[in-house]
């Protein structure tokens, strides 16, 4: 917020006493800085010795929440390659989804799915490009 300002006749006590709020802004500044600069070096010590901090277990508390959420998902199922139910494992802990039917997991589990199946299909575009590939070299032949 702007501060009106007046034409002020500069005397020796308005400059002392102007020199002295001056000194009092930079001493107040100059103790947050220090403060904050203390605050992250004891997060970083923190992290170095594996200690969390309040803020860092928190925030992890809230993405453990966040991953073991429930999310309903349905696997897509035919009588062909798609008919049995798929076991899905995320860091050692698995579990059975059916196939065929709408069921809640962990959004843990549905994101492990849905990364599995990106990969099948950069599988599939780059097998399809090599094949491609392939046979443009064979017709050069």
């Amino acid at each position: 917020m702007a501060k009106e300002t007046e034409n002020v006749k500069v005397d020796s006590d308005n400059l002392d006493a102007m020199k002295a709020e001056m000194e009092a802004m930079k001493a107040q500044m100059l103790a947050d800085a220090k403060a904050e600069a203390e605050k992250i070096v004891a997060e970083a010590k923190a992290s170095v010795n594996g200690k969390k901090t309040d803020a860092q277990k928190k925030a992890d508390e809230k993405e453990k929440e966040h991953y073991n959420e429930l999310v309903e998902i349905e696997l897509f199922k035919d009588n062909g390659k798609y008919k049995d139910d798929v076991f899905v494992s995320v860091n050692g802990v698995g579990c059975i989804i059916p196939r065929g039917v709408k069921v809640k997991v962990k959004r843990k589990y549905a994101l492990a799915i849905d990364d599995s199946i990106k990969q099948d299909r950069k599988t599939s575009d780059f097998i399809e490009l090599k094949v491609r590939e392939l046979d443009e070299a064979e017709k050069n032949i």
